[in-house]
This record gives C-alpha cells, sequence and structure tokens, in this order.
C-alpha cells in the first residue's frame, strides 16, 4: 500500500531536489564557456593570419605586376646576355611620346657581341604603349635581339645608346619572370588566407553549437517527489507536492 507524507517533509525534499539542479548547471556551463572561449579566441587568431595573408598577396601581386625597368630616362642602357637567354626575348627601348618614332629610332645604335647582324628592330609601325605615373606616356620605338637567327642565343654585353632622346629599357625575360612569379606568389598567398577563414568560420560555429546547447534535463530524486498537479495512484495532488512513498 501507499501513504502520503506530512506537508514539511514533502517540501523538504522538493526544497532539496530544486537546490540542488543550479550546481550541476552551472558546472556544466562553466565547462561550456571555457570551450566557447577558447573557440572564439581560436578563430580570431586564425583570421587575423588570414588577413595577414592577404595584404601579403595583394603586395606579391602588386609587386609582379609593376615594371622592373632596366634604365629610366637615359641615353645608354646595356645588358648581359647568358647561354641559358631565351631568343625570343630581348630588350624593349621606349621613349617619350612627344617624341617623333622614326627619329627616336635612327638615333639608336646597338653594340652586339661579334659581328653585327642588325639587332634593333623598329616598331614605329606598330608601336605599344605604356602609361606610368612617374614618367607619363611611353612608346615602345624598337627592340633589341638577342639571336641572329631567332633560334640560337649570341650570349654577351648588348649596349643600346640613344643621340636623339631619352630612352626607357626593359629585359622582358626578367620582365616576364618577376610577373608569372609575382601573380603565382600572390594566388598561393590568396587560397591560403580563404582556407584560414574557412577554418575560422568553422570555429565560430562550433563555438555557437556549444553556447546554444540546452541544459540537462532535472531528475527525480529517490523518494518519488511529484510536481503538482500529476496523479497520484489515481488522485491529483492539490495544493502541495506530494511524495509517493515505497512499498510497504
Amino acid at each position: 500500500s501507499s501513504s502520503n507524507v506530512s506537508p514539511a517533509t514533502s517540501a523538504n525534499n522538493l526544497q532539496r531536489f530544486v537546490s540542488a539542479q543550479p550546481a550541476s548547471h552551472s558546472k556544466t556551463m562553466g565547462q561550456c564557456n571555457k570551450t566557447v572561449k577558447a573557440l572564439l579566441c581560436a578563430s580570431l587568431v586564425v583570421t587575423l593570419v588570414g588577413v595577414i595573408l592577404m595584404i601579403v598577396a595583394y603586395v606579391k601581386g602588386r609587386e609582379g605586376i609593376e615594371i622592373d625597368w632596366q634604365a629610366t630616362g637615359v641615353r645608354e642602357s646595356a645588358f648581359w646576355v647568358k647561354d641559358d637567354y631565351q631568343p625570343t626575348c630581348g630588350m624593349a627601348v621606349y621613349a617619350k611620346e612627344v617624341e617623333e618614332c622614326t627619329d627616336v629610332v635612327k638615333g639608336i645604335d646597338v653594340d652586339t657581341p661579334g659581328s653585327d647582324w642588325g639587332a634593333l628592330v623598329s616598331l614605329c609601325a606598330s608601336s605599344g604603349q605604356i602609361l606610368t605615373e612617374e614618367y607619363g606616356m611611353l612608346n615602345e620605338v624598337a627592340h633589341v635581339t638577342v639571336s641572329s637567327d631567332g633560334q640560337t642565343v649570341v650570349p654577351g654585353k648588348y649596349t643600346v645608346r640613344s643621340s636623339v632622346a631619352d630612352i626607357w629599357t626593359i629585359d622582358w625575360c626578367s620582365e616576364i619572370d618577376d610577373y608569372v612569379g609575382g601573380i603565382l606568389s600572390a594566388v598561393g598567398y590568396f587560397y591560403s588566407a580563404v582556407v584560414l577563414f574557412i577554418i575560422s568560420c568553422v570555429l565560430c560555429c562550433v563555438s555557437c553549437c556549444c553556447s546554444a546547447q540546452s541544459p540537462p534535463q532535472p531528475q527525480a530524486p529517490a523518494g518519488g517527489v511529484m510536481v503538482i498537479g500529476q496523479p497520484v495512484e489515481g488522485q491529483v495532488a492539490m495544493g502541495r507536492p506530494v511524495a509517493v512513498s515505497g512499498p510497504c
């Protein structure tokens, strides 16, 4: 059979039941808060590293696309050609836009290693242009070849002299290497930064999931304390908590 305990005993049991729950919940939430803080700190560090890599990628890309002039605004420019130099490369010669292209080309002499095979090629008919911040608009007036037959490089020192106007020169092989290397480096840093940003987002999501965890459901203590309004052996307890004792 079952019997009802006194109200004082039932109230004491309920008080112990209620007071025991916040301690367990507080301990669980304390551990979760530490985890959330650690994940958020890690996410912040990863994000900062990603931002730094983005800046490095921008700098590397800008360095790659900037023109590395062999000489600027001079009357004489020289460059050395080695055996492994590409025969299709050479030195591009530029002059100010205000200069007459044909007159500039006529005033250019090229000293080549060995015999002179006509290393200077005029580009007045199809002149390319470069707009620079420092020097304004420059026209490509000529090109200095490094191969007499287009296949075999003639190694040695090449010297370009201008008697009419100042010239700007570019070593195309060196410029292409710098351009490709800078772009590839920038792309590598960029994708590394993207990966870090993804990792940062994952860490943020994990921290949010941890902070959103619901507290554990309270368990009724031994002795069968019931909430007011729950039926007890066919009767409804009204006005106070009722405890159900074990079998006699």
